[in-house]
């Protein structure tokens, strides 16, 4: 008997890879090299058609405003499972496991017990979510492994230390939902010595970003946006300037280099208060409108998430600091600091972002951003006040299509199927050497 060894996969052709995306509705062009610095990987660069769509949305996560979409969004969101499934195999077998935060659907308490875990206790605040967690547990037959406890994680009491400590209440700005307050608590309280924290670490990324002008100068929340900004307001109980979120922005509408907002190492006991220098370089000629936060969580130290590169359940966060925009040009520059301290409620962080815009021409702009969690102001930006003008659903284009780096790796998986997991999708404005 004759057995035959199946033949290497063959690495991806540019041409058929372009061929392949070029084929999909919401691409309007694409262009494709090989990687020099890994052979055989294309790195492809997209251009949407017509425009890629960019939404308003209200910072939901911070606020207590969670039902079933929401933990739906969270629990279907692929990529942030695969990394967290892939660190937990690495450090729960055979221990006890404490998961802060875990919604109506445990679905992290639930990955523990997959990857070995010996018990978990699964923490919820909201007494909703921790009846509909205990239901799910005891659905996929886990009552034994995993106990659902209701109230504050830094306030319970536990039966037993812990060997590691799991959570998701990290927000687009990872401090946002009072995450360093939090874990210090669980870290102090539960922790066994040696134990490990699941994320490592997560660092907020900040540049300065160009907005669509239907988005910067008529901006407006869809029926379910508004529904949640809402709800943020009756449960908060006054009309407040809200952070905001954009979906649909991509590393194609950054107009600087990239910098860092914040950074919490989760390891080690993490301040509540910081001040950090900020400095960012203009790198395109654009009408800068503010500035763009987003998360990068390290669920380990070696499998990280980064909510710009790819689609999540997080949303990044505007900070809409020029009323007007400004025009900028390469190499004018952005100096400033970025500070960080609790909220009155000693958990919610308050964020501010202050400096100036030094500009090639000579000029110098000033600007000021105050994220307060529940500020007392209203109106205090022209983007709020421009917000709070609008109709509660923009008239859309018929022409603009869906798009979804996502949905595009699909496209490819099932169009060259063994060879797509070598391809790399960038999303830009417009191509390289376009117009030259």
């Amino acid at each position: 008997m004759t057995t035959t060894t199946p033949a290497a996969i063959r690495p991806p052709r540019p041409e058929d890879v372009v061929r392949v995306l070029d084929q999909h509705p919401s691409v309007h062009r694409s262009a494709a090299h090989l990687d020099p610095a890994r052979p055989g990987v294309v790195i492809a660069s997209v251009v949407p058609a017509p425009d890629l769509p960019v939404e308003v949305w209200p910072s939901v996560a911070e606020h207590f405003v969670y039902d079933a979409l929401l933990y739906a969004a969270i629990g279907n969101d692929d990529r942030r499972n695969a990394s967290y499934r892939r660190v937990l195999r690495r450090h729960v077998a055979g221990k006890v496991v404490l998961e802060v935060g875990t919604g109506r659907f445990a679905v992290l308490a639930r990955f523990c017990v997959e990857a070995g875990a010996r018990r978990v206790y699964a923490v919820e605040v909201l007494e909703e979510s921790a009846a509909a967690a205990r239901a799910q547990v005891a659905a996929h037959g886990l009552a034994d492994r995993i106990i659902v406890l209701h109230g504050d994680a830094s306030t319970i009491v536990l039966p037993e230390l812990v060997d590691v400590c799991v959570s998701e209440i990290v927000g687009a700005i990872g401090g946002a939902e009072g995450a360093a307050a939090i874990m210090n608590d669980v870290r102090q309280a539960y922790l066994r010595p040696g134990g490990v924290m699941i994320p490592a670490r997560s660092i907020t990324r900040i540049a300065a970003i160009t907005l669509p002008d239907a988005v910067f100068y008529q901006p407006s929340f869809n029926p379910v946006g508004a529904h949640y900004a809402a709800r943020i307001v009756e449960q908060v109980g006054r009309l407040f300037d809200q952070r905001l979120c954009l979906k649909g922005v991509t590393a194609a509408d950054l107009v600087s280099d990239i910098g860092v907002f914040e950074e919490l190492d989760f390891s080690g006991e993490v301040p509540l208060r910081y001040t950090r220098p900020l400095r960012l370089t203009v790198t395109r000629a654009a009408r800068l409108h503010g500035f763009l936060a987003w998360l990068n969580l390290h669920v380990g130290l070696d499998d990280d998430i980064d909510i710009l590169r790819h689609e999540h359940s997080w949303l990044p966060v505007f900070l809409p600091v020029f009323d007007d925009g400004v025009d900028v040009a390469p190499g004018d520059v952005v100096e400033g600091i970025v500070e960080g301290r609790p909220s009155t409620n000693g958990r919610n962080p308050d964020y501010a972002v202050h400096g100036r815009l030094l500009r090639a021409a000579g000029d110098v702009v000033l600007f000021r951003w105050d994220g307060a969690h529940e500020p007392t102001e209203h109106g205090g930006t022209a983007f709020h006040r421009r917000l709070d003008a609008a109709p509660l659903e923009p008239p859309q284009p018929s022409d603009v299509l869906p798009f979804s780096l996502g949905a595009l790796e699909r496209h490819v998986a099932e169009q060259l199927p063994g060879q797509h997991h070598l391809v790399n999708l960038v999303c830009v404005r417009e191509l390289p050497g376009a117009g030259r």
